[in-house]
């Protein structure tokens, strides 16, 4: 099956193969390979491409497209003595570091001119060689990252109670003054009415009541009769009324009735373009 290709292979293609002794895979665009695809093939001594048959004794992968290595594949090839991964597109990547730890320190396994494996990926590594590679990038010090974690912990506590100790007093108003002001805020928006403790004093209450309104976005206008039978509902109405003159007076005997008539026909006119009281 080499030189074909074949970019996959199903899994069940070599089910009832169970006699097959040599398979040729090289030269095809084989991305990857399923690990049970050789599963049945306990005869499969001679393997040009990736198995999973422990009496494999080669394994060639040679110009392929394959980019990372699979450890479980070559861990289940434990009499693999020659490996072929020539014109593969390998990535640097730190699941590859494995192959390459493995590479230096295997001396049971011949891989075919392993010192001049590529990296294909990324592209600003392209071309640089993969025994080259830095395994120490790749090891995560686990006691490193606790210390870290630990003093950046400490640290914390550490600042924690210095704030608590020198700005306490500050905190704790701030806490009261934000608290207070969401229980206003929240206040006001239930709040319908207008009551005497958002009047200012000296100001006169009509006076307070006209701002509030105007500095409402809605205002809800409920009259009582107790409001209205109150001595300050009273004053107040009294008060407009004698702010305008809203009658006319004919005038004593002896006097011109010419001005009467004049100021008669002026308030006339006058009810006809406006909704106030009679002009005088």
């Amino acid at each position: 099956m080499s030189h074909n290709q074949n970019k996959y292979i199903e899994e069940g293609v070599f089910k009832s193969l169970v006699d097959l002794q040599y398979l040729a895979l090289a030269h095809n665009k084989l991305t990857t390979l399923s690990d049970r695809l050789f599963h049945n093939l306990s005869n499969l001594t001679l393997l040009l491409q990736k198995s999973n048959i422990t009496k494999s004794q080669m394994l060639k992968l040679q110009n392929n497209t394959l980019s990372l290595i699979n450890e479980i594949v070559i861990a289940s090839l434990p009499k693999l003595f020659y490996l072929n991964l020539e014109g593969n597109y390998f990535c640097c990547d730190c699941a590859n570091a494995w192959f390459v730890n493995w590479t230096l320190s295997n001396n049971d396994t011949q891989v075919s001119n392993a010192e001049q494996f590529k990296y294909n990926y990324p592209p600003k590594l392209r071309g640089q060689k993969l025994i080259e590679f830095d395994i120490k990038l790749c090891i995560v010090d686990v006691g490193f990252l606790c210390f870290i974690s630990a003093t950046a912990l400490v640290f914390l506590i550490f600042l924690s109670s210095f704030l608590y100790h020198f700005f306490k007093r500050r905190v704790v108003c701030a806490y009261y003054i934000l608290r207070s002001f969401l229980y206003d805020s929240k206040y006001h928006r239930k709040q319908n009415t207008y009551d005497f403790q958002d009047f200012q004093p000296v100001k006169p209450i009509i006076d307070n009541i006209i701002d509030s309104i105007y500095g409402s976005r809605k205002t809800i206008c409920v009259i009582s009769r107790h409001y209205l039978q109150s001595e300050w509902c009273s004053r107040e109405m009294m008060r407009s009324v004698i702010k305008k003159q809203t009658k006319l007076s004919w005038p004593k005997p002896g006097k011109d009735t010419q001005v009467f008539w004049k100021k008669l026909r002026v308030a006339i006119e006058t009810l006809r373009t406006s909704e106030g009281g009679l002009i005088l």
